[in-house]
């Protein structure tokens, strides 16, 4: 019998792409998904629906988790409110589901003796840099409800590894892209202007970020999952190089064809993102990780998704 891991969001766009790897490595999947928003969608799991057990529930109910955790040896734990202006507009969900969801995984998971919990964090955690790139010593500058809920619910990780000795990891992503991303962020949203021959908008243009193929957020995911014990509980996965928003928007022009122009706005006095995030890979790369495709590769692969599936 193949070990037992359950995907909690993994009708997501990363968790649609964890749970596919997962089975092709061989394990028995549980997905667990409450289908909402635009974030989880069934359809992203019909290529694997007949070799996943999936089950729809809410993060929020406790009995739904622990009953869906039964007989598990890991969890990776997806399931969030990461759409930024949804998290703003309403706090209050925001809360429930990426703290409180997340203490359900966590207790859920001490109850049913869980081997460990892999929990999906987020760079927005560190606020505004201190320092580039941005190791897993930074502290956690938070400047807005996401990425306080999410720093809290990694300190909830952490607090169940030191109270009650549960093997908690936390792998912190930079901005990720690929095939199946939900149509609200910032790359599909260019690829299908940029498709359509119209003008790309961007806020600003000269913050910074690590933009990488979800395909190497994968291949950490399951690095970090495998070794038996490890000494450190927090690791970072970035792109290879730090790029402008506009530098990022004119190679996706430039790699679709595009005929598009780039139109830059001003943000609002209460709009400005973090100028600079960057992450140091060197503790994971320390495990042994590579980037396995490149940035040009993996808007290759999903323009050509979305130009297949418009």
């Amino acid at each position: 019998m193949s070990d037992k891991v359950v995907v909690t969001g993994g009708a997501g766009f990363i968790g649609s792409h964890l749970a596919k790897r997962l089975v092709k490595e061989g394990f028995e999947v549980t997905v667990f998904d409450a289908l909402q928003l635009d974030y989880g969608r069934i359809e992203n799991l019909k290529e694997i629906a007949q070799e996943i057990n999936f089950i729809r529930g809410d993060i929020r109910d406790f009995n739904s988790v622990t009953q869906a955790l039964k007989g598990a040896k890991i969890v990776f734990h997806l399931a969030a409110v990461s759409h930024l202006p949804i998290c703003k507009s309403n706090p209050l969900t925001a809360f429930e589901v990426n703290y409180g969801g997340t203490l359900n995984v966590l207790e859920a998971s001490r109850v049913n003796s869980l081997e460990r919990v892999i929990f999906a964090g987020s760079d927005h955690v560190y606020g505004d840099a201190q320092y580039i790139p941005i190791d897993e010593e930074h502290p956690y500058k938070p400047k807005d409800t996401y990425s306080l809920s999410k720093a809290q619910a990694a300190e909830l990780c952490k607090l169940y590894r030191q109270n009650y000795g549960l093997d908690t990891r936390i792998l912190i992503s930079g901005n990720v892209f690929g095939e199946f991303q939900d149509q609200s962020k910032v790359t599909p949203i260019f690829i299908r202007l940029a498709l359509k021959n119209e003008p790309l908008t961007i806020d600003g243009g000269n913050q910074t970020r690590g933009f990488y193929h979800v395909g190497n957020l994968i291949d950490a995911y399951l690095l970090i999952a495998r070794p038996a014990n490890l000494k450190s509980q927090v690791f970072n996965v970035d792109g290879e190089e730090e790029i402008s928003i506009r530098i990022f928007a004119e190679k996706i022009i430039l790699m679709a064809g595009s005929r598009s122009t780039i139109f830059v706005r001003e943000y609002r006095y209460d709009e400005h993102p973090s100028a600079r995030l960057f992450l140091d890979k060197s503790r994971i790369i320390g495990l042994g990780y590579k980037t396995r495709i490149g940035l040009e590769e993996g808007l290759r692969r999903t323009i050509e998704w979305y130009r297949n599936n418009e």
